[in-house]
């Protein structure tokens, strides 16, 4: 059985090194475990921190050198690179304290929902998976549906800077490998995003989820795939805030539409272009979601 080989950063690797080297001022610390787990917490974050500020810059590097920005020639420069689109506004049915988390479903049989559901939300549904290839609409779906009443400064769901998908650890591996195989590294841990989504053509996505709220700038949106190996623990972003809130200035504002009296969208203005290009190219700060709004 092989060994996962790590890519251990530079400074990760000169700090391990000198507490190992009796001549470093750092081997003092040499078996102090919790002192040194801590320090290379602070050492991981700020790597953590360079991988994604790499992936920023290169992102807008492209983006840049772009001289106008249409749907098509967006979606054909940066197909794998996009990490959000305004699928539609849609109109949430009255709140009656419905709350599902998950519920497996078949996407192309609403009557697969419990009635309650299938009436409420198809209609929003129905706008998901007209998006999704056709072989995929004959899949297992997964819906969420979380009507409460949200306090003042309070969130609704999860709080803080996230992203939402789950990670395999290498301790996560099953029994019956860990015995034959003691103290081995069978497996690197991975981030496991949510649908493993990504777009195909204006309009059209593969996996991915969708989220929607019927409260304005109750969510910001941040256009940028994070790096597998930069997300924390459950998907916590926190640690990489500073770099975001540079990449994307606050305030957020909400995505761009214009007035069009023969065109009306769930009650609000018409929407233009993907959600992260305004008139004057790409959005460089958050996109905050309005009600009826349904992304990808």
């Amino acid at each position: 059985m092989a060994h996962c080989e790590w890519d251990l950063h530079a400074t990760s690797a000169a700090f391990l090194h000198g507490v190992m080297d009796v001549d470093s001022p750092l081997y003092i610390l040499r078996g102090n475990r919790d002192v040194l787990s801590h320090i290379h917490s602070f050492l991981r974050i700020a790597w953590q921190q360079d991988v994604l500020l790499q992936v920023l810059h290169s992102r807008q590097g492209d983006l840049d050198d772009r001289d106008e920005y249409d749907d098509d020639e967006y979606y054909e420069g940066l197909p794998e690179e996009l990490a959000l689109a305004h699928v539609a506004d849609v109109v949430f049915p009255e709140a009656e304290s419905r709350f599902v988390n998950m519920m497996p479903f078949i996407m192309n049989d609403l009557s697969s929902l419990p009635q309650d559901l299938h009436q409420a939300y198809g209609h929003i549904i129905n706008h998901c998976i007209q998006t999704l290839p056709q072989d995929e609409q004959n899949t297992i779906g997964y819906l969420t549906v979380h009507e409460s009443l949200v306090t003042s400064n309070n969130s609704h769901r999860r709080p803080g800077l996230h992203t939402e998908g789950f990670v395999n650890e290498t301790w996560e591996t099953s029994a019956v490998r860990e015995t034959n195989f003691p103290g081995t590294c069978l497996e690197e841990p991975y981030w496991h995003p949510w649908g493993f989504g990504h777009a195909i053509c204006p309009g059209k996505f593969s996996g991915g989820i969708f989220i929607a709220s019927n409260v304005d700038d109750s969510c910001h949106l941040y256009d940028i795939q994070v790096p597998s190996e930069v997300v924390g623990p459950g998907g916590d972003l926190e640690h990489l805030r500073s770099v975001m809130g540079a990449a994307f200035p606050p305030p957020a504002h909400p995505r761009r539409r214009v007035n069009d009296q023969y065109m009306r969208c769930g009650g609000k203005q018409v929407a233009v272009g993907p959600a992260n290009i305004t008139s004057n190219g790409f959005v460089r700060h958050p996109i905050s979601m309005q009600s009826g709004e349904l992304y990808w």
